[in-house]
């Protein structure tokens, strides 16, 4: 897993809330 995909995934996260 890199470090990149789970940045992505935590701006999604914030973008969705």
């Amino acid at each position: 897993m890199n470090g990149k995909t789970h940045r992505k995934k935590l701006l999604l996260l914030a973008e969705e809330c």
